[in-house]
């Protein structure tokens, strides 16, 4: 469907797209900015880049300031003592969920780059065995598949893809290997 406004300009519909403006509001993002801002200067003086936070913090170190900083709003709301106030305490509780979520999106991207590699590699040496059929081995061309197959296995274990004995955390898109620092 075409929208067709007054002046004769169309354009397509918003209807599934993302309504940032609806869902943001500039009231709350001018106080987070203004926290952001407050906290970018270092104790020697210097300032610290904007985006500074997103050259990687663990998980684990988002997950325990978010939980102090949380801890200070559920003060702030009881009217009990707090190490700061309750702005400064929901915009430290937003920071460090940001990085929480910006952390695991950048590893699970990280690991759908691998499983796509991965693939890709299988689906060449499989293609590669499909042209090789006719090989004067001896060897069955079920064999040679199978071959592949472990050593994709092996491969994948090694990246920390599959775990033979827990396949299920694997594909859930959780790292097997992953430890409790992320």
């Amino acid at each position: 469907m075409i929208r067709r406004f007054e002046t004769g300009a169309t354009r397509d519909t918003d209807d599934g797209k993302f309504d940032f403006e609806g869902f943001l509001s500039p009231r709350v993002l001018s106080c987070y900015a203004a926290y952001m801002h407050r906290h970018r200067k270092l104790p020697d003086g210097s300032m610290r880049e904007s985006d500074n936070w997103q050259k990687g913090i663990s998980r684990s170190v988002y997950l325990k300031s978010g939980w102090r900083h949380f801890f200070d709003v559920w003060a702030n709301h009881r009217g009990e003592p707090a190490r700061e106030g309750i702005e400064d305490a929901i915009c430290g509780v937003l920071f460090n969920m940001m990085g929480y979520l910006h952390e695991h999106l950048r590893a699970k991207s990280a690991e759908q780059e691998v499983m796509d590699a991965t693939k890709a590699a299988a689906f060449q040496r499989f293609m590669e065995m499909q042209a090789r059929d006719d090989d004067a081995s001896g060897e069955s061309p079920m064999a040679r598949r199978i071959a592949a197959l472990d050593e994709l296995a092996a491969e994948s274990q090694r990246l920390g893809l599959y775990d033979p004995i827990s396949p299920i955390g694997a594909q859930s898109g959780t790292p097997v290997n992953q430890t409790d620092e992320d």
